[in-house]
């Protein structure tokens, strides 16, 4: 499975995410995930404005598009 972050969310928008724990199983759609980010708040991120750097969030599933790989071959 691949997951890409949409738009408005907490990565940057289109690209891949890396669940760190995550059950797709799982009733409760929710786990942490791994993947880049642009700074939008340089004080609250420690990082330069518009700065892209990798960092990890718990999400909710519905924050990604969700390519299942198996299904696309």
């Amino acid at each position: 499975m691949k997951y890409i972050a949409k738009k408005d969310t907490w990565f940057e928008e289109g690209t891949e995410v890396t669940p760190i724990e995550y059950d797709h199983k799982d009733p409760f759609p929710i786990g942490i995930f791994e993947g880049w980010r642009i700074c939008e708040n340089p004080i609250r991120e420690l990082h330069a404005l518009g700065e892209r750097y990798r960092d990890q969030e718990d999400c909710n599933i519905d924050e990604f598009n969700i390519i299942d790989e198996d299904e696309s071959q």
